[in-house]
């Protein structure tokens, strides 16, 4: 599993799957991190929430929720995070954390409509800037004449 996300989006995604104050039972500190599809989704206690992200390589593993939570806020100022999961270990940052439970493979939990990815737009032909020595402008290095009253 390897894939690079929004940090904050991720962090809020945690959020929303953490069970409610007083309704804590064994387990309900595990989460299920899972790359697929162009996306990134974070499963625990009944709930489910994703983001598209930049997915290189699907995968899953189980995490503990509050751990991995702390361990994101550490890195504050940075926009976004790759994450690289080997064998038993998820890497990103300078952070190794140990993970007991890993799947190389990942199946989105719903269907989702896929857009084709092109590059269409870089075989459009950009229009011709305007020449140095056209009535379009003034030419480069001279200033326009002030009028005088």
């Amino acid at each position: 599993m390897k894939f690079t996300i929004q940090r904050t989006a991720l962090i809020k995604m945690i959020t929303h799957v953490a069970p409610a104050r007083g309704q804590r039972r064994p387990g309900s500190q595990l989460m299920r991190l899972m790359a697929c599809d162009a996306r990134v989704f974070v499963i625990g206690n009944g709930a489910t929430c994703g983001v598209e992200a930049l997915v290189f390589r699907n995968g899953s593993c189980m995490l503990d929720r509050m751990r991995f939570q702390q361990l994101l806020k550490t890195y504050h100022p940075k926009k976004n995070l790759t994450f690289e999961l080997k064998e038993n270990v998820l890497q990103f940052g300078s952070t190794e954390l140990a993970v007991p439970i890993w799947n190389p493979t990942a199946v989105a939990p719903a269907e989702f409509q896929r857009f084709p990815v092109t590059d269409d737009w870089l075989a459009e032909e950009a229009p011709n800037p305007p020449s140095l020595n056209s009535s379009q402008g003034t030419p480069l290095g001279s200033q326009p004449q002030a009028r005088r009253r």
